[in-house]
């Protein structure tokens, strides 16, 4: 097309438009983000930002068991044991929660109820069986 000459001045006005556009596209872009660092400064007064509500510390009272909520939690805990050796991961879930509530200073009842919520949540989920296999 530029033997003839008709399309030669549109071809350079064509590249002098996308050259006048991507300067103003990265000056624009430079004082964009130059703006950004003074934006703080022109919008703070010079009174010191109030500071963030604090909540006061709500201390929960110190949980005594009594030896009846004791024998009740471990009643439960045997139960769940014998289920779980069974096979019955939901009822010994179910024992253990209440086990846990009853008495939550017992680490060992949280640990077996730990472990009877991961197994149940694998045997749920199809990982493992419900019951071992017997080898005849």
């Amino acid at each position: 097309m530029r033997g003839d000459g008709q399309n030669y001045g549109w071809e350079q006005r064509h590249k002098a438009y996308f050259r006048a556009l991507a300067i103003s596209v990265v000056a624009i872009a430079a004082t964009m983000t130059s703006g950004c660092s003074h934006i703080d400064t022109m919008f703070n007064s010079s009174e010191p930002a109030p500071k963030p509500a604090v909540r006061p510390q709500v201390t929960k009272p110190a949980l005594t068991v009594t030896p009846e909520r004791r024998a009740e939690a471990k009643a439960l805990h045997a139960t769940a044991l014998d289920q779980m050796g069974r096979g019955a991961f939901g009822p010994a879930t179910t024992n253990l929660t209440q086990a846990a509530k009853l008495d939550p200073t017992n680490e060992q009842i949280r640990r077996d109820l730990a472990r009877a919520n991961r197994v149940r949540s694998a045997v749920g989920s199809g990982e493992a069986p419900m019951r071992p296999s017997t080898v005849e």
